[in-house]
C-alpha cells in the first residue's frame, strides 16, 4: 500500500512533470587550514532538498570553522580558496511522494587536475537528503548520536582520496521510531501540551535527528488529556515540518484502550452518549486536521485481552473506511502474549467473520512486537509468560504472506527492567542488530523501534539501530556491521572501545544468556500480585522473595545461596574489566556517561547479592530459632553500596540533556505517572525498597509503591 507524504499539491504536479537538476559545489582548500564550501542550489527546489542542503552547509561550516551566509540571489556562499573540490550535479531529481520512494544513493570521487570531483547520484529528494547526511556521518566523521547533541569532526584537510566510492541503500522501505509517550519521557509533554515551553522546537530537534540519521518515520502515543480544540493545530505544525524533512508522521491511539491514559476513539456513557461510530467519525475529523500518514490503532481494551471480536471487526471496518477518506494508513500490532493466555476474548467465530477479517487485514499494516533485549531467534526469552519469542517469528512470517508487515522491537523497557533501575544493558545492541539482519533476509517492509528514553546511554541504542537500518559499501567493499561499532566511534579511544566491547560480550553471556537479569531487574507490581494478576512480564526467579523470607526450607536456602554466587562472580568480572582502564587517561561527556552506567551495573550486582544474602540468613536464623549473627552486616553492605551508587546518580543528573525537574522529579503530566521517567532513579527507589522489604518482611505490591495502579490500568482518571 502507498500513502502520501503531504505536500503542496501544485508543487507536486510541477515536479511530477519535470526533471530537476541540482548543482552542489564544494570548494576545498587542501593546503590551507580547512576545506571551505560553496554550494549552489538550483532555483527550483522543494522543502526536503532545501532543508537538507542548508543543514549540510551549516554542519560543514562547523567542521571547517568557516562562516556561512546566504546572498541576495539565493545561492549559498562561503569564502573560497583554491584549489577546489566540487560536488557536481546529482544525476536527476524527480519529486516522489511515495512512502516507498527509493532512498538509495551513490557517491563517486575522482581527481581531475587540481580539482577533486565528487558526484552524488540520487533518484529523488529523499535519496538526496539521505546521501548528504550519509556522507557526513559515514564518511566525514560526524556523529548525530542524540537529538540535542552532535559530534562534529575537525576537518582541516579534505579526507577523501582519488577513486573514492560510497553507496548506501535502506534495508527496509520504512525505518524509524515509536516514542512510547504513555510513559513520561523527554518529549511526552512537548508532544501533548500546546503551552509547553519551546515544545515545537524540541519536537523539531527530534525530527531533525530522524532526518540526519536517514529515518523516514516517527510516531508516538496520543494520550487522552489533550486539549481537543487546540491540539490538532499544534500537531499540524510539527507534522508539516516532518513532511518537509522527508519524515512520515504517525500517531498511536486506541478504539477504547483503558491502560495508561491512551487516547480513545470512543468512550462509554457517562463520558459520552454519542454512538461509537459517531464518536469515531468526529475524532477522525478532529485529529486529521494534522496531516497524519498513519494511525497505529490498538483494538483491544488491554494488551492481555481480545474483547468482543465481532464488535471490534465492525468498528475496524468503519474506521478503515473513515481513514481512507483522509489518505491515512491504518496499522495494528500483535503483542507477545499468546492467544491462549489472554484474559478474555474467546469468542466463537464463523466463516463469514473469518472472510471479512481476512479482507480487512489485507488493508491494514501489521506491526509484530517483541520486548526487552530479546530477539526473534533467541531460544530463551522468559518474558510475558513465554519461554521464548519464536512464536512472534512465526507470526511475522505468517503476516508477511498475507499483508504488509513491519517489525516492532524495543530499545528500552522502562517500568522496572532497565533505565528505571537504572541498568545500562548493552545486550540491546547485539539483539537489535541480530533482528535487523534477520529481518533483512526476510525482506520485511518496515522496521520501527519502540523507544523509552535516552539518558544513561540509551541514546546509543536508538542511534545504532538507525544506522544499521542501512546497508553500506565503501570503496567497493561492503561494510560489515557489528554491535559496538557506534560506541567505538564516539569513544575515540582504543582502550575504552575495547573495554566497551568486552562489557557488551559479558552482558550477553552472563546477564542475558546466563539470566542474571532475573535478579538485577526490579520487582514490578504484577510480580507481587496474587492469583491471576501475578503476571510474569519480565525475567524473575522461579521463587518469590516473600517465599524466600518466610517459607523456604533449609535445603532450598543452601541451593539459592549457591546460585546467587553468580552475582558475586559477575561483580568480580565487572571489576576486573574496570581494572583494565587504570592506565588510561579518559575524559569527555560520553565517556563519563557510559562509565557511570557500567559502574551502576556493577554496584547493582553487588547490592542484590547483599540483600539476597540478608534474606537467606534471616530465614535460616528463623528456622534455627537463633538470632541472626551476620544479617546486619549484609544489610549494612547493601546500604553502603546504594549510597555509593546514589552519588553517581547525583553527578549524572547534572548532565541530563533535558531539565532534571522534568525527568527526575514529581510533577503533573498527561501520563498516568506524576513524575518523569527517571524519578525512580533519582533516589534509587527500587534499591531502597528492596532493603526495606527484606528488613520489614513486607511484600505487598503497595508497600513503598510509586505506582498509582488504579490510574495505570484505567480504573480511575
Amino acid at each position: 500500500m502507498y500513502f502520501a507524504m503531504v505536500w503542496n499539491h501544485t508543487f507536486i504536479k510541477k515536479f511530477v512533470r519535470l526533471f530537476i537538476s541540482l548543482l552542489i559545489s564544494i570548494t576545498v582548500t587542501q593546503k590551507a587550514r580547512a576545506f571551505t564550501t560553496n554550494l549552489i542550489v538550483g532555483a527550483a527546489t522543494n522543502p526536503t532538498i532545501h532543508l537538507a542542503v542548508t543543514d549540510f552547509k551549516k554542519l560543514l561550516a562547523q567542521a571547517t570553522r568557516d562562516s556561512v551566509y546566504v546572498n541576495a540571489s539565493g545561492t549559498y556562499d562561503v569564502v573560497v580558496e583554491l584549489p577546489t573540490v566540487i560536488i557536481v550535479p546529482i544525476h536527476f531529481i524527480k519529486a516522489d511522494t511515495s512512502v516507498y520512494a527509493d532512498r538509495s544513493y551513490a557517491w563517486k570521487g575522482d581527481n581531475s587536475g587540481n580539482t577533486y570531483r565528487l558526484k552524488l547520484e540520487a533518484a529523488n529528494q529523499y535519496a538526496l537528503a539521505a546521501g548528504l547526511y550519509g556522507l557526513l556521518q559515514e564518511v566525514l566523521g560526524f556523529s548525530f548520536y542524540h537529538p540535542r547533541e552532535t559530534l562534529v569532526p575537525d576537518l582541516k584537510t579534505f579526507p577523501l582520496e582519488d577513486g573514492f566510492t560510497y553507496h548506501s541503500t535502506p534495508r527496509f522501505d520504512v525505518t524509524g521510531f515509536h516514542l512510547h509517550t504513555q510513559h513520561p519521557l523527554e518529549l511526552t509533554e512537548a508532544l501533548h501540551n500546546v503551552n509547553y515551553p519551546n515544545g515545537q522546537e524540541l519536537i523539531r530537534e527530534y525530527i531533525d535527528w530522524c532526518a540526519r540519521n536517514r529515518q523516514n518515520y516517527f510516531e508516538f502515543n496520543l494520550l487522552e488529556g489533550i486539549n481537543r480544540k487546540q491540539w490538532p493545530a499544534y500537531a499540524k505544525q510539527f507534522v508539516d515540518y516532518a513532511h518537509e524533512r522527508g519524515v512520515m508522521a504517525g500517531v498511536d491511539l486506541s478504539l477504547h484502550m483503558i491502560q495508561q491514559k491512551a487516547f480513545q476513539l470512543y468512550r462509554f456513557p457517562f463520558k459520552s452518549f454519542r454512538t461509537k461510530k459517531n464518536q469515531i467519525r468526529r475524532n477522525v475529523e478532529m485529529l486529521c486536521e494534522a496531516h497524519w500518514d498513519a494511525w497505529d490503532v490498538e483494538f483491544s481494551t488491554t494488551e492481555f485481552s481480545k474483547g468482543n471480536k465481532k464488535q471490534k471487526q465492525k468498528l475496524q471496518l468503519f474506521l478503515l473506511n473513515e481513514l481512507k477518506r483522509k489518505n491515512v494508513k491504518l496499522m495494528g500490532r500483535e503483542h507477545v502474549v499468546k492467544e491462549e493466555k489472554m484474559l478474555s476474548g474467546k469468542v466463537k467465530e464463523d466463516a463469514a467473520f473469518d472472510s471479512l477479517q481476512t479482507a480487512l487485514d489485507k488493508q491494514r499494516t501489521m506491526l509484530v512486537h517483541t520486548v526487552m533485549f530479546y530477539t526473534l531467534t533467541d531460544t530463551f526469552a522468559p518474558v510475558y509468560g513465554n519461554h521464548n519469542l519464536l512464536h512472534m517469528q512465526q507470526l511475522l512470517r505468517k503476516n508477511m504472506a498475507e499483508r504488509e508487515t513491519w517489525y516492532y522491537p524495543e530499545s528500552a523497557y522502562w517500568i522496572t527492567f532497565d533505565n528505571s533501575v537504572p541498568l545500562f544493558l548493552p545486550s540491546y545492541l547485539s539483539a537489535r542488530l541480530s533482528d535487523i539482519l534477520f529481518c533483512d533476509t526476510l525482506n520485511v517492509k518496515g522496521h520501527i523501534t519502540f523507544s523509552s528514553g535516552w539518558e544513561w546511554g540509551y541514546w546509543l541504542f536508538d542511534w545504532s539501530i538507525a544506522n544499521w537500518s542501512w546497508k553500506t559499501t565503501l570503496n567497493e567493499s561492503e561494510v560489515t556491521p557489528d554491535a559496538t561499532q557506534y560506541a567505538r566511534k564516539v569513544l575515540s579511544d582504543d582502550l575504552y572501545a575495547a573495554y566497551f566491547t568486552a562489557q557488551q560480550q559479558l552482558h550477553d553471556r552472563e546477564v542475558k544468556a546466563g539470566n542474571l537479569i532475573q535478579y538485577l531487574d526490579a520487582q514490578t507490581v504484577t510480580d507481587e500480585m496474587p492469583g491471576m494478576f501475578n503476571l510474569p512480564l519480565h525475567p524473575r526467579p522461579s521463587w518469590t522473595y516473600k517465599w524466600l523470607r518466610r517459607k523456604a526450607p533449609a535445603e532450598a536456602l543452601d541451593t539459592i545461596q549457591l546460585e546467587i554466587q553468580s552475582l558475586a562472580s559477575l561483580y568480580r568480572q565487572f571489576d576486573s574489566l574496570d581494572q583494565t582502564l587504570q592506565k588510561g587517561n579518559f575524559s569527555g561527556k560520553i565517556f563519563r556517561e557510559l562509565s557511570d552506567a557500567f559502574t551502576i551495573n556493577k554496584q547493582r550486582a553487588l547490592h542484590r547479592y547483599n540483600t539476597l544474602n540478608y534474606i537467606i540468613e534471616k530465614r535460616r536464623s528463623k528456622i534455627k530459632g537463633e538470632p541472626c549473627a551476620n544479617c546486619d552486616s549484609w544489610m549494612q553492605q547493601a546500604v553502603f553500596v546504594r549510597n555509593a551508587a546514589q552519588q553517581i546518580v547525583k553527578s549524572r543528573e547534572v548532565a541530563y540533556r533535558y531539565p532534571v525537574e522534568e525527568l527526575a522529579h514529581k510533577h503533573k503530566s498527561h501520563t498516568a505517572y506524576a513524575y518523569g521517567y527517571l524519578y525512580p532513579v533519582h533516589e534509587l527507589h527500587f534499591w531502597k525498597r528492596e532493603e526495606e522489604q527484606a528488613v520489614k518482611n513486607k511484600w505487598s505490591p503497595f508497600f513503598r509503591s510509586i505506582w498509582n495502579v488504579a490510574k495505570i490500568v484505567g480504573i480511575i482518571d
